[in-house]
């Protein structure tokens, strides 16, 4: 990550550097980036891959490929469109333009040079290299390019201008074989929204209840556009209070629950996405005990299926435990995670990005904390990144988080915020971009908040690849908010849709066999 960060950083540099040749070695390339419209595009395409904040890091030393405005239009009708809608492929494309170490021109031989390419997501480490080569008449050519202006000096690396944007051979086969001409990609996009579509109004929406008194716990379904509960799930027995719910592709739910002062637990209910209204009493089994789970006032929870794993954040203990699927009783937790990276406070919800294998975890002291390679590391080796959401001026502006969730498509992560625990009005959610490489100070791309908003304590969501459902427990409220990520800046959003109801702690949506397309837990 390191790495990736680094090279972005020489990359954006190039955006406004001047193409005649500038010597700048007192300058970073960071400080050289000053007003350059030939670069306008290359601006445009860092933006949208969310990697703009890592330009404050001066300690690097690349060589840049840097393609002009000219280059990108020369591209196929669609294809910048279709890269700078895929952050996967767009990070791919910037990266495969540097390569590490200054080689200035009078240094260019014919060679092989690998590319920073090799650490994307996706990338083919063979395909990384970029084929350098010098012409008779001493023209410098990178692969198809031809490098129109060269030692463009910074103090930390060398810029140069080339007429061709660079695409790595595994992606520049799908453009030979059509695969990414205009309309291809209309019929994808149209494709995309139906099935989306289709998936936003395909699910069963859940949210836990959680007042004063165990007597009013609940589980109840909801429609999706808010307008009523249908089904109530109450009659507790054997707990104290209801927390949070997820399940399992078969319809299994798994909650969260106090169980005594000092004691958490988890309940298996098996079958309740086919139940109607019903008595859960005790449900089907329970992990918990003193000895060997230590479940300490959990909160919220995910699971990943092809690990065979429930994860907990089990917020009473300031750690994260994961128990098998089929955990019965007071057994130990195949995952134990309490390196939380120094970071103050205690873990209050859980969700694993299976599209770039990263656990991600609010904190409440405002941090957000991502093991990445996770499914390798189940989280021993501690965060591999703690993000802090950031103004515009690199500020970190969380107090306690809460909620998350991720949208791989466009590799953002959503994060809530309750603020002051005795404050309705003061809750905010988040959208920080370019979360697989992510780390510290990183500004939102959004930020809403205020009275319209009805946000005070928004204590978790659920993506449904569109709009974030929000469980609002100060303020009585299930909400909804449509389009959330085709919004951007700072702003005071009313819901889409609200219906209200007493005290809600989570909220969850069953897809059936796509559950972990659509799934969030607090």
């Amino acid at each position: 990550m390191k790495k990736l960060q680094t090279l972005i950083i020489a990359i954006v540099a190039l955006l406004l550097v001047s193409i005649g040749g500038i010597q700048a070695q007192d300058q970073t390339i960071v400080e050289i980036a000053a007003g350059n419209e030939d670069f306008s595009t290359l601006v445009t395409a860092v933006e949208a891959a969310g990697l703009v904040d890592v330009l404050a890091d001066p300690d690097a030393e690349w060589t840049v490929f840097a393609p002009t405005n000219a280059a990108f239009d020369a591209l196929p009708d669609g294809v910048l469109d279709m890269l700078l809608a895929d952050t996967e492929l767009l990070t791919r494309v910037l990266t495969y333009h540097v390569v590490e170490g200054t080689v200035t021109s009078d240094m260019i031989s014919p060679m092989m040079a690998p590319s920073m390419e090799m650490t994307a997501p996706g990338a083919d480490l063979e395909g990384s290299e970029l084929d350098i080569s010098v012409t008779e008449d001493g023209t410098v050519m990178v692969n198809n390019a031809t490098v129109v202006t060269a030692d463009i000096i910074a103090s930390n690396g060398v810029i140069h201008v080339i007429d061709t944007v660079l695409v790595p051979p595994e992606i520049a086969s799908m453009l030979e074989e059509g695969m990414m001409s205009e309309d291809s990609m209309e019929e994808e996009g149209n494709m995309y929204d139906e099935a989306m579509e289709e998936s936003t109004m395909d699910f069963t929406l859940y949210a836990s209840l959680n007042p004063a008194e165990l007597e009013n716990d609940a589980i109840v379904t909801l429609t999706n556009d808010l307008s009523e509960t249908v089904d109530t799930f109450d009659g507790f027995e054997g707990i104290s209070s209801v927390e949070s719910i997820a399940f399992t592709a078969d319809g299994t739910a798994y909650v969260t629950v106090d169980v005594a002062e000092g004691q958490g637990g988890l309940l298996v209910v098996e079958g309740m996405s086919d139940a109607e209204s019903m008595m859960v009493g005790m449900g089907t089994r329970m992990v918990g005990g003193t000895e060997a789970a230590g479940i300490v006032s959990p909160k919220g929870l995910d699971i990943i299926e092809e690990l065979d794993l429930v994860l907990i954040a089990n917020f009473g203990a300031t750690n994260i435990k994961g128990f098998s699927l089929s955990a019965e009783g007071d057994v130990a937790p195949t995952v134990f995670i309490d390196d939380l990276g120094g970071v103050d406070g205690s873990i209050w919800d859980v969700y694993y990005a299976e599209e770039i294998d990263t656990l991600f975890a609010t904190g409440t002291t405002g941090a957000l904390l991502a093991y990445g390679n996770f499914s390798e590391d189940m989280g021993a080796n501690g965060p591999t990144a703690i993000i802090y959401p950031s103004n515009g001026d690199g500020e970190a502006v969380t107090i306690n988080l809460h909620g998350v969730a991720y949208d791989a498509a466009s590799d953002t992560v959503i994060v809530t915020d309750v603020g002051s625990a005795d404050d309705a009005t003061d809750g905010h959610i988040y959208a920080v971009p370019g979360a697989s490489m992510a780390n510290g100070n990183v500004t939102v791309s959004l930020h809403i908040l205020g009275p319209e908003s009805m946000l005070g304590n928004p204590v978790d969501i659920v993506w449904d690849g569109n709009g974030l459902y929000v469980a609002e427990k100060a303020n009585d409220a299930i909400l909804y908010f449509e389009g959330i990520l085709d919004m951007t800046g700072m702003m005071d959003s009313t819901p889409t849709y609200s219906l209200e109801i007493t005290k809600p702690e989570s909220v969850a949506a069953y897809h059936g066999m796509m559950m972990d397309d659509m799934e969030s837990t607090e």
